[in-house]
């Protein structure tokens, strides 16, 4: 194998690894923190085919679990949209990667991969790395992110001001970490209560929707006795009928909030 083969399989798994840390990494953070390491594979690609395999790699492994979702909301029997979702979302958020790193491409990518449109199907962003790397910083901690993204070509290519800032910004990682690890974790408010729910696809089926409807109210009488908010998953309910309404109204007591994401018809 050449030398500049290896090196691109090298990148390719590099950059594939960091996008399966979504997928092992559970509820942890080791998505969020590995993703802003595409920066630099990224930065190491010597041509835009390299650095598009290597974005695809990345996009490919760690959008995986969109499969399911698709599944999880249409239906098992659409099988095509869900692998279309995968494959058609990972390409177009890879795209702007192929930009040369040494002309701001990949503060570019950054930003066109975060904004809309693109950013409406943004996830696995490098961007999300600026909440584990300089946790609690606010705008400062975001901003950071971006100015890598500047630096990190010039370091890389032995610009000493560039390797300085880089430096900095690393230090400033540490430091807000470290502030980060020293302070209290804010506690949940007194009262409120996170519901754990678990349903079926409806699949357009009236009477599994109200089933469904059911369970989560159910589970909302059980985990929240004696609450005074209740919190349930986004998107919990798919349609906010008067049906529904009703159904919902007649179970919620009048010292209680329950706070549910739904979709509703404004014209009615």
């Amino acid at each position: 194998m050449r030398a500049e083969d290896a090196r691109r399989t090298c990148l390719i798994s590099a950059a594939a690894f960091c996008g399966s840390a979504w997928l092992w990494g559970g509820n942890s953070l080791a998505g969020p923190a590995l993703s802003s390491t595409l920066l630099l594979w990224i930065a190491l690609g010597q041509s835009a085919p390299d650095r598009l395999l290597v974005a695809t790699a990345y996009y490919l492994t760690g959008g995986w679990p969109i499969v399911g979702a698709v599944l999880g909301y249409w239906g098992a029997h659409h099988v095509a949209a869900a692998v279309g979702a995968w494959l058609g979302s990972s390409l177009l958020l890879a795209s702007p990667w192929a930009l040369p790193p040494r002309r701001d491409g990949l503060l570019a990518a950054l930003v066109l991969t975060a904004l809309p449109p693109l950013g409406v199907i943004g996830w696995l962003s490098p961007l999300t790395a600026a909440g584990v790397l300089f946790p609690a910083s606010g705008w400062t901690g975001i901003l950071c992110l971006p100015v890598m993204s500047m630096v990190l070509p010039g370091a890389l290519h032995g610009n000493t001001a560039a390797r300085w800032l880089l430096a900095i910004v690393f230090c400033l990682a540490l430091c807000t970490n470290l502030v980060a690890t020293l302070t209290p974790s804010p506690q949940v408010p007194s009262g409120w209560v996170g519901v754990q729910t678990r349903i079926r696809p409806g699949d357009g089926d009236v009477l599994t929707s109200i089933q469904n409807n059911q369970a989560v109210i159910d589970a909302g009488l059980r985990q929240g006795a004696g609450a005074r908010v209740l919190v349930f998953p986004e998107a919990i309910l798919p349609d906010w009928y008067a049906g529904t309404r009703t159904q919902f109204a007649a179970v919620v007591q009048p010292a209680q909030t329950w706070l549910l994401g739904v979709q509703t018809d404004r014209r009615g």
